[in-house]
This record gives C-alpha cells, structure tokens and sequence, in this order.
C-alpha cells in the first residue's frame, strides 16, 4: 500500500536542531513502515522543495483557509492523490482531501 506522511514538523525539527516527540514519531514511522511493506511518501507543507524526497505541498494557512470557506479539498489535493492512497497527518496539520482518507 502507498501511504503518504505529513512530514512538515520532521522538516522544521531537524533544520531547527529541536526535533520534539512528533518529528521523532515521524522519523520512527519513516525508518519502519517500509519494513512492514509499506511504500513511504513524504509530503511537507512548505513553500520551497527543499528536500527531493519531501513532495512540496505550499503553505497550509491559505489552502485551510480556502477549504474552510468553499468546502471544497486542499488545492495541493491532486499531488497527494497521484502518489499515495492513504495519508497520515502526524501532526496538527490536518488537510481536507476529498479522494483520500486521511487519519490524524
């Protein structure tokens, strides 16, 4: 199965120096799932492809802001759907995708 991780607090941790329970959470599902068979993409909510193995997903203020007041899914919806089947938001950024189950 391909599963996507939100990887944004894994990101900031480590270029902060400061990685806190979630980006060590993160990092551990990372280093394991692939073991259990589990095909891994990382997705980030920043601006800049900082990483090539972090898929850039843009700025998550303004896609909530637009999903809360159109209901519709995030803008950034369609990279996300053509990787993965399942996303897993680790941290406090929970996206709206309409096509994708996403687990908090």
């Amino acid at each position: 199965m391909k599963v996507g991780l939100g990887t944004t607090v894994l990101i900031k941790g480590k270029s902060s120096g400061h990685m806190d329970g979630i980006a060590i959470y993160t990092k551990h599902l990372l280093e394991h799932l692939p073991a259990a068979g589990v095909e891994v993409k990382r997705f980030g909510f920043i601006k800049k492809q900082l990483d090539t193995n972090v898929i850039s997903l843009g700025s998550f203020v303004p896609q909530t802001v637009m999903s809360t007041l159109t209901g519709s899914s995030f803008y950034s919806s369609r990279k996300v759907l053509k990787n993965v089947r399942l996303f897993h938001a680790t941290d406090h950024l929970i996206p709206k995708f309409s096509k994708i189950p996403v687990i908090a």
